[in-house]
C-alpha cells in the first residue's frame, strides 16, 4: 500500500476516534449535578402513593411488553428491568392498543449523531420495527455539532414537511436532542401544537454549566475537525453569538 495512502487512512482512523471519544466525554459532562436531598430552603412536600398522587402505574404492562421481547436463552427479564416494591401485575387480558391509529412516532438522535452516522444511526432498528407493525414512524436527524436553536429550526422544518395528518406525534428525544426539541417547543408553538408527548431517552433536560466550562476544548478540538457528514463551524444562537452544541439552553422556563 502506497505510504500516502497509509497516512491518510490512519488519519481517518484518528479523527473517527477522536469523535467517538469526545463525544462521550462531552455527553457525560452534561449530565447535571445532582442537588442536595434536603437543605434550609427546600420546599416542605408530601410522601404519597402513586394512585393517592393521580399517577397509573404502567409498571406491570412494561415489564409483560418487555419480557415477551426478550431473545430466547437472553437474559432473565429481572436481571434487564429493575423490580421495585409496589409494582402491580398487569391484567391477563389487555386489549390491543389503539396507539397504531390514534398517534405517530419520531426519534430525534443526539449529539454527533449525525457525524456518525456512516458507522451507526440511532434507534434504525426500532424504525425498522414499528415500520413493519404498521406504526407511522420518522427519523428527524439534527445537525450534530449544531447549537439547539439551530436544531430547533431544523426539527421545524421536518415538522412542516410531513404528510397532512390530523393524528399527533409523540417524539422520543436521546440526549442532547431532547434540549433541541425543547426548544423547538419553545421557539415554534405550531410544531409544538403537533406533538401529544415528549419522552426522554437518557435526555440532557436540565442542562450543565459544565458544557460553558469546555467551550475552549471544544472550540479548539472538535468545532473544525473535518468530518464531510456534518459542518464544521459554529451555528449562531440567533442573537449573534456562537455556541456549542452541549449548551442546553431549552432548559430556561
Amino acid at each position: 500500500m502506497p505510504f500516502g495512502q497509509t497516512i491518510g487512512g490512519a488519519r481517518t482512523a484518528l479523527a473517527r476516534g477522536l469523535v467517538a471519544g469526545s463525544g462521550l466525554a462531552v455527553l457525560a459532562a452534561c449530565a447535571p449535578t445532582a442537588a442536595p436531598l434536603y437543605s434550609d430552603t427546600t420546599t416542605p412536600v408530601v410522601l404519597t402513593t402513586l394512585a393517592e398522587a393521580g399517577i397509573a402505574d404502567l409498571r406491570g404492562r412494561y415489564r409483560a411488553a418487555l419480557c415477551r421481547r426478550l431473545p430466547a436463552g437472553g437474559p432473565r427479564c429481572d436481571d434487564v428491568l429493575l423490580r421495585l416494591p409496589g409494582e402491580i401485575a398487569p391484567p391477563s387480558d389487555i386489549p390491543p392498543p389503539d396507539a397504531l391509529r390514534r398517534y405517530r412516532v419520531a426519534f430525534v438522535p443526539g449529539l454527533f449523531a449525525e457525524c456518525l452516522r456512516a458507522l451507526a444511526r440511532p434507534f434504525s432498528d426500532v424504525i425498522d420495527g414499528l415500520s413493519r407493525a404498521g406504526v407511522d414512524a420518522h427519523y428527524f436527524s439534527v445537525s450534530g455539532r449544531g447549537s439547539t436553536a439551530a436544531n430547533a429550526e431544523r426539527l421545524a422544518t421536518q415538522i412542516a414537511a410531513l404528510p397532512d395528518d390530523p393524528r399527533p406525534l409523540i417524539v422520543f428525544a436521546y440526549s442532547k436532542g431532547l434540549p433541541d426539541l425543547l426548544e423547538l417547543v419553545l421557539r415554534r408553538p405550531e410544531s409544538a401544537a403537533r406533538i401529544a408527548a415528549i419522552v426522554s431517552v437518557a435526555g440532557a433536560a436540565n442542562g450543565s454549566l459544565l458544557a460553558d466550562r469546555h467551550l475552549t476544548a471544544y472550540r479548539q478540538w472538535l468545532s473544525a475537525l473535518p468530518l464531510a457528514s456534518c459542518g464544521a463551524t459554529f451555528v449562531s444562537n440567533g442573537g449573534g453569538a456562537t455556541v456549542p452544541p452541549c449548551q442546553c439552553r431549552s432548559s430556561r422556563s
